[in-house]
């Protein structure tokens, strides 16, 4: 998981994603602001935040995710819950 991230259009790391997902299906990204509002949420591994809420670009500042994946393999059909403290940058 990346720790930053610059959603201005340059076409480099505009778009915060969970990547490198193999062996395990998206149950739950959600992106929250420092007062603990959802500002992006997905169940699709394809999918990723590019900075904005409704529309419109947030501000520049730390950002906390919430990432529940579920294992693909019968063998292990538990639910891991990452919840990442240290939180990430948004940087514009």
């Amino acid at each position: 998981m990346p720790s930053a991230f610059s959603p201005n259009g340059d076409g480099l790391n505009d778009v915060f994603r969970i990547e490198g997902i193999t062996y395990q299906v998206i149950k739950k990204f959600v992106i929250y602001n420092k007062f603990g509002q959802i500002v992006f949420s997905t169940y699709n591994n394809n999918n990723g935040w590019d900075g904005t809420q409704n529309g419109k670009p947030c501000d520049m500042g730390t950002y906390y995710y919430l990432i529940k994946v579920a294992c693909r393999t019968v063998a292990a059909r538990h639910i891991k819950e990452i919840l990442h403290r240290s939180g990430m940058q948004h940087q514009g």
